[in-house]
C-alpha cells in the first residue's frame, strides 16, 4: 500500500517547538508514526503511491499533531478567493480527519455542525422520517458540507453518512464563527456553500417532479458513474455502494420498483449487474433516457 516510509531524527534538547513539512495531495491517505523519548522524537512518515497531503506535523513540547497547511485550502473552490490571512487562520484550526465507511457526521435536528471539505471517499446526505428515507445528495472531493446552518445557528437540515472510508478537513463552528467576526469574505464561503445546497435540492425536487423512475435510475447511474465509473472491458463499471433500498431512497421510490427497473434495463442492453458492480453498456442510450420528462 505505502511507495516507501522515511525516519527522521529530531533532537529536541535545545528546541521546545519543531515543524516538519510535509506535502499531501488526494488520496488514500498518509500514515504517521511518532516514537516520542526524552530527548529524541522520532517521525515516520510512510508516502503513499500518488504523493504527500500538504500539511505539517508540529511537535510542540514532546507533543505531536498535524497541521494543514493554507495551500491545501486555496486548492478547495469555495476557499480559493480567501485573503492569505483568512486560509492562515482557517489551516489553525482546521485537522484532518480520517472515517470508516457508514460513520454518520451528524443528523438532521443536531446542532451547526463544523464544516467538512471532502479529500477522499463519497459523503451521502439525506432526510429521513420514521421508516423512509430521502437521499438528497452524493458528494465527492472536493466538495463541503456541514455549515450551512451556522450563520443563523440553526439545527442540522439533513443528516451525513460515508458511503467509503473518508479522509475529510474538518473546522469546528467555534473556530468558524470566530474566523468570520475577522474576516467577513468568510460570510461569502458559507454563502456560496448555501447556494450550492440549495440548487441541488431544487434540481432534485425538479426531477422527482418532472422525470419517471426509469429516467431517474437513468440519471443517478450516470451521476455514480460520473463520481467514480472505470472503464473495463465490460463496460463502464460503477461500484455498488448505493444498496437498492438506497437507490430507491434516491429516486424517490421502493425498492422493488427499481429491481424490477434495473432488470428492464438490462433485458435492453443497457447494462448489466453482479451482486458488487453494475456495468454500463450504452452511456448515449442512458443519457437520453435521463432527460426523459415524463408526459
Amino acid at each position: 500500500m505505502f511507495s516507501r516510509a522515511t525516519r527522521t531524527r529530531f533532537p529536541l534538547a535545545r528546541r521546545a517547538t519543531l515543524t516538519a513539512k510535509i506535502g499531501l495531495v488526494t488520496e488514500p491517505a498518509l500514515f504517521i508514526s511518532i516514537d516520542i523519548h526524552p530527548y529524541v522524537t522520532y517521525v515516520t512518515l510512510h508516502q503513499v503511491k500518488c504523493g504527500l497531503l500538504r500539511g505539517v506535523v508540529s511537535l510542540c513540547s514532546c507533543k505531536a499533531g498535524f497541521v494543514v497547511h493554507p495551500r491545501t485550502l486555496q486548492n478547495i473552490p469555495i476557499f480559493e478567493k480567501l485573503s492569505g490571512e483568512a486560509l492562515e487562520h482557517l489551516a489553525v484550526a482546521a485537522s484532518v480527519r480520517t472515517f470508516p465507511a457508514r460513520h454518520t457526521f451528524f443528523k438532521q435536528g443536531d446542532v451547526p455542525s463544523g464544516l467538512y471539505a471532502l479529500q477522499r471517499g463519497q459523503v451521502k446526505l439525506y432526510r429521513q422520517s420514521r421508516e423512509r428515507m430521502q437521499i438528497l445528495a452524493l458528494l465527492v472531493p472536493p466538495e463541503c458540507f456541514g455549515a450551512e446552518s451556522l450563520p443563523n445557528n440553526a439545527p442540522c437540515p439533513y443528516s451525513a453518512t460515508a458511503l467509503t472510508p473518508i479522509t475529510t478537513l474538518y473546522i469546528p463552528p467555534e473556530s468558524l464563527q470566530s474566523i468570520m467576526r475577522e474576516h467577513p469574505a468568510l460570510q461569502q464561503v458559507l454563502l456560496t456553500l448555501i447556494t450550492g445546497r440549495l440548487k441541488q435540492f431544487v434540481t432534485l425536487v425538479h426531477t422527482l417532479a418532472f422525470h419517471d423512475v426509469a429516467s431517474r435510475v437513468a440519471k443517478l447511474l450516470l451521476l455514480l458513474a460520473e463520481y467514480g465509473g472505470e472503464e473495463t472491458d465490460e463496460g463502464l463499471c460503477i461500484e455498488r455502494l448505493l444498496s437498492q433500498q438506497e437507490m430507491a431512497a434516491m429516486v424517490g421510490t421502493v425498492r422493488e420498483v427499481v429491481a424490477r427497473t434495473l432488470k428492464k434495463m438490462e433485458e435492453d442492453g443497457l447494462l448489466h449487474y453482479t451482486r458488487k458492480k453494475i456495468y454500463l453498456h450504452n452511456i448515449p442510450a442512458l443519457e437520453t433516457l435521463a432527460a426523459q420528462e415524463a408526459r
